[in-house]
């Protein structure tokens, strides 16, 4: 049986993350801060935790919802 209250945690803190590093990136490309290195480390950091967020939704509501 899968441990939901853990994976909604977990979910929240990811999404929370993911909003965060959205904000950041964001921030720097309107206060024409380019860091072009770290801009791209922050977007590949957004789309890992954007897989996970997937993949627990995948576990927590089945496959269909997780899209």
């Amino acid at each position: 049986m899968v441990n939901s209250l853990k994976y909604q945690k977990e979910l929240e803190h990811l999404r929370v993350e993911h909003y965060n590093l959205e904000n950041k990136i964001m921030n720097m490309m309107k206060n024409k801060v380019i860091d072009q290195f770290k801009i791209q480390d922050l977007k590949k950091k957004k789309l890992m935790i954007k897989e996970s967020i997937t993949q627990i939704e995948s576990i927590l509501f089945g496959d269909d919802t997780a899209a």
